[in-house]
């Protein structure tokens, strides 16, 4: 049990959290009265310390903001919670998952100091949503392959089977990435699993029309096009004036990653996330296990090449190397 005293510490630390990942244009009292549905003088009352708040109202807050509870107390170092919101079995799944991602992406641009660094065993998903058929695809994948939804049973693919509005938000999860720094680390290997995918697909026959397949292929090439010019600049939006471009740095690993990792900065706030199960996640922002994870992934950038505007042979190599890949399976599709 913890006293008043260190009640009332802890709740004053968990708003001081709050505050940090919080826009220039939305006030403290404002945003936790809303959350919590009580009025701005209930509001004044808990950040002041003379009201404690209750298990559900700390839920609330925590949830909202991705914190966890030991996050609340940077002296626990053995004992980390994350917060994991697992997909509903049901058609409502997939668009749950992508709003989900669609907020959070909102939150993070809100901010005036924002960076993901992605450690991309597999290619981040955002590279996907550019393009409609490629985005068509990967929800295609997600829910005959891993979901197992009833509706695709016995269905092949084809880009009409997927909703307009779920690659509508994609696209706009797309558009909020391009303006948020980030950092990611590949390998060359990054881009095999979709190569896979579309791969063993084809081999089983679930791809309604040879065309499908084959430009499934072509909006892949497009995508690293993409990526690779985006390196050569080091940023992701081309209409950004010269002096604030550089809002991207890719590098290659020559050391195989392991694993899905993001880290965001939002303010002074650090949040992990990793993946699992192929697209659930799972988030923390305890302090000693972002400060050993944040270790962990600048070991990772020393033992890497940076090829986003420099190292232009390193980035020819790498991208060369994935369209030979690309090239390689579109020819075996066509044949």
């Amino acid at each position: 049990m913890i006293s008043t005293e260190e009640g009332i510490k802890l709740q004053h630390y968990l708003f001081e959290l709050i505050k940090k990942q919080l826009a220039p244009n939305i006030t403290l009292v404002d945003s936790i009265a809303d959350l919590l549905e009580i009025s701005n003088d209930s509001a004044y009352r808990r950040l002041r310390g003379e009201t404690l708040l209750n298990i559900s109202e700390l839920m609330v807050l925590c949830h909202y903001f991705k914190l966890s509870l030991d996050s609340l107390n940077t002296q626990i170092s053995d004992s980390v919670n994350f917060i994991y919101r697992p997909l509903p079995p049901e058609d409502s799944s997939l668009p749950l998952y992508l709003n989900g991602i669609l907020e959070e992406m909102k939150k993070i641009n809100a901010v005036a100091n924002k960076q993901i660094i992605f450690t991309s065993e597999d290619l981040p998903i955002f590279h996907y949503f550019k393009y409609d058929l490629l985005t068509a695809f990967k929800l295609y994948y997600w829910n005959k392959s891993i979901l197992n939804s009833p509706q695709y049973n016995g269905k092949k693919f084809n880009p009409a089977l997927v909703d307009p509005a779920l690659t509508q938000t994609a696209k706009s999860i797309y558009d909020l990435y391009v303006k948020i720094p980030s950092i990611e680390i590949w390998t060359e290997d990054t881009i095999a699993t979709i190569l896979k995918q579309v791969e063993f697909y084809w081999e089983s026959g679930l791809f309604e029309q040879k065309e499908h397949a084959i430009a499934v292929c072509e909006q892949l090439k497009d995508m690293i096009d993409t990526v690779q010019k985006d390196a050569e600049l080091g940023s992701k939006e081309r209409d950004r004036p010269a002096t604030e471009k550089a809002n991207y740095v890719l590098y290659q690993s020559d050391v195989t990653i392991g694993n899905n990792c993001i880290q965001v900065t939002m303010n002074e706030v650090k949040l992990i996330y990793f993946s699992f199960n192929t697209f659930n996640s799972m988030s923390t922002t305890n302090y000693s296990f972002c400060q050993e994870t944040d270790l962990w992934i600048k070991n990772l950038i020393s033992k890497s090449t940076q090829i986003s505007g420099v190292s232009e042979k390193m980035r020819y190599q790498l991208f060369h190397g994935l369209h030979k890949r690309l090239t390689e399976l579109r020819q075996k599709i066509e044949a």
